[in-house]
């Protein structure tokens, strides 16, 4: 009898042994152990180049140094596929015209290759003008700016209520540069400001 438990005992400790072996493997398997699963690398992380900023050059602003298009605006500095030369002329010296301009007219005499625009200016402020210079711009029919003229008043000082004629002489356009049919008068002072003017009714 005693053989027989001793028996039964081994017998017990050996499946009691067996099943924890069994339980163990188990245990390792869920998780992960022995490399026995499939084994998924991390996600890689990956970061791109920032994006480059692509700029161009700013665009260059071109002024027409006040010398305006018949009805205002500025004038186009290209024309007929060349650069044309714009007037140099400042701000106003006053906002109120300081003169009045009568008769003005616009030639251009494409035959003989000779453009004139002529007209009379009156002094109709309180003070004497000195040293005006007579500027003439020159458009095609579209209002395209071609070239321009310019040259000092005949009197070197205009009193009040004084008066003087003027007559401004270029050399005509010649394709491929638009047709000069248009023109515009302005003055300026020997400081290069523009002096306003009102047209006579």
């Amino acid at each position: 009898m005693r053989g027989i438990l001793q028996s039964a005992t081994q017998s017990g400790k050996r499946h009691l042994a067996m099943a924890a072996v069994a339980t163990i493997a188990l245990l390792m398997a869920a998780c992960g152990g022995g490399g026995g699963g499939d084994n998924k690398a991390s996600p890689t992380s990956t970061t791109g180049a920032a994006p480059t900023a692509t700029t161009g050059a700013a665009p260059t602003a071109t002024t027409g140094g006040g010398g305006g298009q018949p009805g205002g605006g500025q004038p186009s500095p290209t024309t007929g596929g060349t650069t044309a030369v714009v007037p140099q002329i400042g701000p106003p010296v006053s906002d109120i015209p300081l003169l009045e301009v009568s008769g003005q007219q616009c030639q251009a005499l494409i035959s003989s290759g000779i453009a004139v625009a002529s007209g009379n200016v009156k002094n109709t402020s309180q003070q004497t003008l000195g040293g005006l210079i007579v500027i003439a711009s020159w458009y095609s029919a579209a209002g395209e700016f071609v070239r321009f003229a310019e040259a000092p008043l005949k009197s070197t000082s205009l009193a009040p209520g004084a008066s003087d004629s003027f007559s401004i002489f270029q050399t005509a356009s010649r394709p491929p540069q638009p047709e000069m049919k248009v023109c515009k008068v302005q003055f300026k002072n020997p400081a290069g400001q523009e002096v306003l003017y009102s047209k006579a009714s």
